[in-house]
């Protein structure tokens, strides 16, 4: 093989790679942050036998935002960090990193969001690194409830929900649809809550999200059941919010909401 052609295969070959180490350094710049977080909210639950705590914050920087998942029990820890921008009422995604640690076993992930060659970079560990074809309103594993929450402000009617999001090597769809409002108590006091369904024919899984609209659409409750019945369920704790959430989630342009089946 002409060595000037090794040169360039190998240099096609670094590209997702360079893209990937940039995206994990704005990440970490990212989740170092002091401002304000635009929300606070705070989880205790089960996973089968296990204790669970779990801490979702949004902060702004800019034009982008950072949305931070943590979720910890005593033998585990996982963690999520998204960076995205937005574009009227759709958030855009730009990088995000799945870290899992369980009894000091570590795996980490990286997706970088390459919207003008319509291509997502992704690498799992130190070897597995390649790309696949973006589509336009796919969004990271983290980001679909939060565009959920803000399509349940601007349109509190809309009765079914479709969301596309993209892991290593392979894109998902999860579709919700609403079911019967429930009472649920947060911090003493009673709620009407939002109760959604994600639905699934081919699967004996079941996922059911809490939402509660005099806090934002806060997600409040999340219930989920494996195939085999292994089950966890999370409560939401503590939530705080300020005002620039509250205009976050209410933009001035706004258009018919996002991924509506």
């Amino acid at each position: 093989m002409p060595l000037l052609y090794k040169a360039a295969l190998f240099k096609k070959r670094l590209q997702p790679l360079r893209l990937i180490t940039l995206s994990l350094l704005t990440l970490i710049i990212a989740s170092t942050s002091y401002a304000e977080p635009l929300f606070t909210a705070e989880y205790q639950g089960t996973y089968g036998s296990m204790n669970i705590k779990m801490v979702r914050t949004l902060e702004q920087n800019g034009e982008s935002y950072t949305l931070q998942s943590t979720a910890t029990s005593f033998m585990a820890k996982i963690n999520e960090v998204s960076q995205f921008s937005r574009q009227n009422t759709a958030l855009i995604a730009g990088q995000y990193h799945y870290e899992r640690k369980v009894f000091g076993v570590k795996k980490n992930e990286y997706l970088a969001f390459d919207w003008p060659q319509k291509q997502v970079h992704y690498t799992k560990g130190k070897k597995n690194v390649g790309s696949q074809t973006l589509s336009q309103h796919t969004l990271d594993p983290t980001l679909y409830q939060l565009q959920l929450q803000q399509d349940l402000i601007l349109n509190p009617q809309q009765q079914r929900f479709s969301y596309t999001f993209a892991r290593r090597n392979q894109t998902k769809t999860y579709h919700f649809e609403r079911q019967a409002q429930e009472t649920i108590t947060f911090k003493g006091k009673q709620y009407l809550a939002v109760v959604l369904a994600r639905t699934q024919s081919d699967s004996l899984k079941a996922t059911r999200l809490w939402l509660i609209p005099e806090l934002e659409y806060a997600l409040a409750k999340i219930q989920h059941t494996e195939e085999d019945g292994d089950t966890y369920q999370v409560l939401l704790t503590h939530y705080s919010s300020n005002a620039t959430f509250k205009a976050f989630l209410t933009p001035q342009s706004t258009r018919e909401p996002h991924s509506t089946l």
